[in-house]
């Protein structure tokens, strides 16, 4: 379909469009989305991404974040985090073999609670003010529920969101 528009005339950002400030540090209920199983861009590797989403009602509701898990990469300490945070996602899904997955389709919509954390971002990344988020912890709902509120998001007590913005040490 034709649409002749001039676009001279609109003025050009140096930031990506559509992005969106960072989640607070808090517990959230989520739900795996969608998955990807790609090569690194170096190409000596791969690794599974995966789009969550939010499941809390209010301001962030339906709100998408995205994990990666290094499964294949010269550096074993990568493959290493990878696969034990993936085997913790699996784990607090209810996946019936936490032990082997054989489809990365075992990881779409089922729901867990996570930590997510705001952070620093890398290299120009993340948010209008330089954040990103990261997944800290993996539970199951029904854990997550018996030793706390409901799983609605709770704020991270201030000492602690200290500590969970800083620069990190990971080998990635």
């Amino acid at each position: 379909m034709r649409i002749d528009q001039n676009l001279s005339d609109v003025v050009e950002s140096d930031k990506p469009k559509g992005s969106f400030p960072a989640l607070p540090n808090g517990w959230y209920r989520m739900m795996g989305d969608d998955t990807d199983y790609k090569d690194t861009n170096a190409g000596d590797g791969k690794y599974l991404k995966i789009t969550m989403i939010v499941l809390d009602q209010g301001p962030y509701f339906n709100r998408k974040h995205w994990e990666q898990f290094n499964l294949v990469n010269p550096n074993a300490m990568a493959v290493e985090i990878g696969r034990r945070q993936l085997k913790e996602l699996a784990t607090a899904m209810g996946h019936p073999t936490p032990n082997s997955i054989a489809d990365s389709d075992e990881l779409v919509s089922k729901a867990f609670v996570a930590k997510v954390i705001r952070k620093k971002a890398k290299d120009g990344y993340g948010d209008d003010e330089g954040f990103e988020n990261s997944i800290v912890e993996y539970r199951s709902v029904a854990y997550h529920q018996s030793v706390s509120s409901p799983a609605a998001a709770a704020p991270v007590p201030a000492q602690e969101q200290d500590l969970l913005v800083g620069d990190d040490d990971a080998p990635f």
